[in-house]
């Protein structure tokens, strides 16, 4: 989509301008990024939580984010070529939940909203779609991705401790489990789903969008994706709904005392 719709290449340049190299190796270059992004993550969140003072926290953040802006600009002109190239803009998603997820998941131990974190995920999973569906603008391309990518790190890190507060510990090993079946069917039904319903929208101009001459027409299959989060929003809400009825706690801290049932 990216490429066709937005117009981003598909191939880094041949020169290796838009490959990082570690240890002689692109694989390893590329993917040292991905482990930085984490590591700042963790620098984020986890580092801080563990100080015992405020001052010795924030000194603690503004330190790792000075490192992380210094990060960025050594790194800059290889990434301007990332975020001219569809599938490098792509991974701005995996990004984004890699440095999200861990400062998300503290601040659900530490401040709870767990429920409310969902409906900030679903209402930033719509954002993401119709702004790729309706607009050709790549501004609002980068946007629609990077919200993606902390649409992904809110929703699991408030969804699965929840599952904890909800289910007797007894049952919680099934409870994981059948939320990993669902979910891994849900990608799998949707990936072919939505691939086939983009050439059954596309059906009378396949051959021309295979000789170049057109391009697809996305905006049904993401209406679909679209529709599916304000459905999310409605579960949430009845989550929400349901922990103020059964004091589950989804929106306490991690550790504290549950309130009693409505």
């Amino acid at each position: 989509m990216l490429v066709n719709k937005f117009g981003f290449s598909y191939a880094l340049p041949a020169d290796g301008s838009g490959d990082i190299l570690l240890f002689g190796s692109k694989a390893i270059g590329n993917a040292s990024i991905f482990i930085a992004f984490f590591l700042f993550g963790i620098g984020f969140s986890a580092v801080p939580a563990n100080l015992r003072t405020k001052g010795q926290r924030y000194t603690t953040m503004a330190v790792v984010f000075i490192l992380f802006v210094i990060f960025l600009n050594v790194l800059g002109d290889t990434l301007k070529l990332w975020l001219q190239n569809g599938p490098k803009t792509a991974s701005l998603i995996p990004l984004g939940t890699i440095l999200f997820t861990p400062i998300f998941g503290n601040y659900v131990d530490k401040k709870g909203k767990g429920a409310s974190l969902m409906i900030l995920g679903s209402l930033l999973l719509i954002f993401a779609h119709l702004s790729l569906a309706l607009s050709d603008s790549r501004f609002l391309a980068y946007a629609g991705l990077l919200s993606l990518g902390i649409a992904f790190s809110l929703v699991p890190a408030a969804m699965w401790p929840s599952v904890a507060k909800i289910v007797p510990e007894k049952r919680l090993g099934t409870a994981y489990a059948s939320m990993f079946t669902v979910q891994n069917w849900g990608l799998g039904l949707f990936f072919w789903g939505i691939g086939a319903l983009l050439d059954l929208v596309n059906k009378g101009n396949l051959e021309a969008i295979r000789a170049g001459e057109m391009t697809y027409d996305y905006t049904i299959p993401i209406f679909v994706l679209v529709i599916c989060g304000v459905v999310s929003i409605f579960l949430s809400f009845k989550l929400k709904q349901a922990d103020k009825r059964q004091g589950y706690g989804l929106e306490l801290p991690s550790g504290a005392e549950r309130p009693e049932p409505a």
